[in-house]
């Protein structure tokens, strides 16, 4: 397999090309050969330039405007639009054969940008094999079956292609809902590329001259195309300027008379293709596998959302487009002919406002006035708030801890590194904390840390202290939220009942004892609750689940039938993480953590919490407390509403808020949210900090170390650097 770096060593070589630069190389695609110039490349006889929109007047954008421009200089480009995870770009190239020619394009669309867009940014491309390859995104390129595999070091992504077919349905969706759809995409964690090649049609004076000839057409346009032809035009004072004209000008001078008597010119040939790059996978097959699946929700989507029939290129079809594509011009397999005004549907810039775009210009948002003295003077300090030149401190009172804290944020916006900041600031003020940590972020950070793994720590579920119906209850509302769809009310009822019966008999209750009751019971004769096959076979179905427990890694934590078991009343008043990598599913750290959580509840309803609050740092909140059982006043939503009373202080980390239970999201005094990526975190998060439609939109926009916070001592949130 040939890397990324080993190909551009090997395939360069210094070779010389009429108007470029000697220092030219060149290098193959699917037999296609590709010269790179400074800032233009060289394939199939045409040159080509792309060129980067960095920044736009988003509000009084004209492309109907910025097309007629082009036109008049017989224009051919493309314009793409690309969607990834945490990446959004909009790309022209033009294409032409003379550098004079393409010097007199990149000129032509800069001026006609600027008409349509008075604010827009083009920064031309170095050539490169990045640039050359960025519709498709990689090399080396195979095929494979109808999809092409490209590579980068050891793993590989699919690529397809789908072409729109266009109808009324489709005009609809790229005026109003090509950018949700797109965005939608990059949630599944692929890429997709909205790539439209598009030219003037070529002979367009032959066009227009069958067009003249129909009966509708008066006389005087007749003559006006035969004097055009003949350089004989005359102005309104008689002069003859008909051989001054350039060719390009006569053409927009007859599109004009061609346009005000037929509504719908056919001016411009178009491809639209949407382009898929699937995940990493570390195959072929792989990744062709997962491919299928995210090609057909998109086009799924696309249709059921919009009614926009998107057609998969075929394997036949399949190399024919992506020479196309790599020569950035139309294609004969998905051809389509517009008028200027559908085709400024597709040559549509964005409106709305999304994650990481690099063109657009900053807005300045504007928060409610609050008196800095509100703020609380000790505690952790969160971060600063700058006003007229100075930082203000922002911390968070120990006195607020027991109204918990959520921290939302992308990867890579400072989420990990702000929680580690806040527990060593909580740690010097003499507190205690404990930590459920997922991927091993925590384990090494902290001096005198207990780390408890499942080779170091046992927990007994089935013992308890105080009164064992409620127990009972307990377990069986974390059974169900573990195995939603299988522990039912029934299975509940039987666990809740055998359970009592087997604590009242045995000396020393524990987990493999009680599976060994199960067992036996399905034999006895006299239990009336497993008198019916439908009980019995329930039963089984709790057998097996509870089984699971006694099994791997669970096992080792769960089945301590003759060792020592961790005692939680030892561990709250220590430095803890909890190291669940080793666990095997997120379900299994789920229940893990929902068993100590509730160890720590029961202990506190018994003891309370006089010192300073004890904090539980819970990452990948979604799993904790699920969006799904919002409105099912949960165990894990009643643990948390109690747990403020008893002096423990929840803080919830996510990258995603929507997955979270807006019922617990809304137990949170304190909400720190970091850069967003999603339109529907950004919603679920602005309804919870009532922020208004600007301020919302901005925590799509923030920068690394930047947040928005609100605080049980203010009314209002507000912007921080943390």
């Amino acid at each position: 397999m040939v890397t990324w770096v080993e190909f551009k060593k090997k395939v360069y070589e210094k070779i010389e090309v009429s108007g470029f630069r000697s220092s030219s190389r060149t290098f193959k695609v699917l037999g296609m050969k590709f010269i790179l110039g400074k800032s233009a490349f060289s394939v199939s006889n045409r040159l080509i330039s792309e060129v980067k929109l960095r920044s736009v007047d988003l509000e009084n954008g004209s492309e109907v405007k910025m097309l007629r421009g082009l036109s008049s200089t017989n224009f051919e480009g493309v314009f793409t639009v690309s969607y990834e995870p945490f990446n959004y770009e909009v790309r022209f190239s033009v294409a032409s054969k003379s550098l004079s020619d393409l010097s007199l394009m990149l000129s032509s669309l800069k001026a006609s940008m600027l008409a349509g867009y008075p604010r827009a940014e083009l920064e031309t491309l170095k050539a490169s094999p990045e640039v050359v390859l960025w519709p498709i995104g990689g090399f080396p390129i195979t095929a494979y079956k109808n999809t092409l595999i490209v590579a980068r070091g050891l793993s590989f992504s699919a690529v397809s292609f789908l072409a729109m077919k266009l109808n009324d349905n489709s005009l609809n969706f790229l005026e109003d809902g090509l950018e949700d759809a797109l965005r939608a995409s990059a949630e599944f964690g692929c890429s997709l590329r909205f790539f439209v090649p598009f030219k003037t049609l070529r002979g367009l004076l032959h066009a227009l001259s069958f067009w003249i000839k129909k009966e509708s057409i008066s006389l005087r346009y007749s003559k006006v195309y035969e004097e055009l032809r003949k350089d004989r035009i005359f102005n309104n004072k008689g002069k003859l300027i008909g051989s001054d004209l350039k060719e390009s000008s006569k053409l927009e001078l007859l599109r004009l008379q061609y346009e005000r008597i037929n509504e719908q010119p056919l001016c411009w040939a178009c491809s639209p293709i949407v382009i898929v790059r699937g995940p990493s996978a570390e195959s072929h097959s792989k990744a062709y596998v997962k491919q299928r699946n995210y090609v057909e929700a998109i086009k799924a989507s696309f249709l059921s959302s919009y009614g926009v029939k998107l057609e998969e290129i075929g394997r036949l079809s399949l190399s024919e487009v992506t020479r196309s594509i790599l020569a950035r011009k139309t294609t004969n397999s998905c051809e389509l002919q517009l008028t200027s005004e559908e085709l400024s549907l597709f040559v549509n810039i964005p409106k709305l406002s999304t994650p990481s775009i690099s063109f657009m210009p900053r807005k300045v948002v504007e928060f409610e006035a609050f008196n800095p003295l509100d703020l609380e003077r000790e505690g952790m300090l969160l971060g600063y708030y700058e006003s007229l030149g100075k930082r203000i401190e922002v911390k968070i009172g120990i006195n607020d801890l027991p109204l918990h804290l959520a921290i939302f944020g992308v990867p890579g916006s400072g989420k990990t590194t702000l929680v580690k900041k806040l527990i060593r600031e909580y740690r010097r003020l003499g507190g205690a904390v404990m930590v459920f940590d997922r991927h091993g972020e925590y384990i090494n950070e902290f001096d005198g840390a207990v780390v408890l793994n499942p080779e170091n720590v046992r927990v007994n579920i089935i013992n308890y202290e105080g009164n064992p119906e409620t127990h009972a209850k307990v377990l069986s509302e974390i059974f169900a939220m573990t195995w939603p769809d299988e522990f039912g009310p029934l299975v509940s009822h039987i666990f809740r009942r055998m359970y009592l019966k087997y604590v009242r008999e045995a000396n020393r209750p524990n987990l493999v004892e009680f599976i060994t009751f199960l067992e036996s019971s399905l034999n006895s004769e006299d239990l009336m609750l497993l008198r019916s096959g439908k009980a019995r076979d329930k039963l089984f179905s709790l057998l097996g689940r509870l089984s699971e427990l006694t099994e791997g890694a669970m096992g080792r934590i769960f089945n301590n039938f003759n060792e020592h078991e961790t005692r939680i009343e030892e561990l709250l008043s220590k430095m803890v993480v909890f190291d669940l990598t080793g666990l095997d599913t997120d379900r299994d750290a789920n229940i893990f953590t929902w068993l100590i959580l509730k160890q720590i509840y029961d202990y506190r309803r018994k003891k309370h919490n006089r010192s300073l609050p004890h904090v539980i740092v819970c990452e990948e909140a979604h799993n904790v407390a699920p969006a799904r059982f919002e409105g099912q006043g949960t165990i894990v939503e009643k643990m948390l509403k109690e747990m403020r009373k008893f002096g423990e202080s929840i803080w919830l980390i996510d990258q995603r808020p929507l997955a979270v239970s807006r019922d617990v999201l809304g137990l949170c005094g304190t909400i720190v949210c970091l850069r967003l990526q999603y339109s529907s975190d950004v919603k679920k998060v602005a309804e919870t900090m009532h922020l208004n439609k600007d301020q919302a939109l901005m925590l799509q926009e923030l920068k690394q170390g930047e947040a928005v916070v609100l605080l049980p001592r203010l009314s209002t949130a507000i912007p921080i650097n943390v």
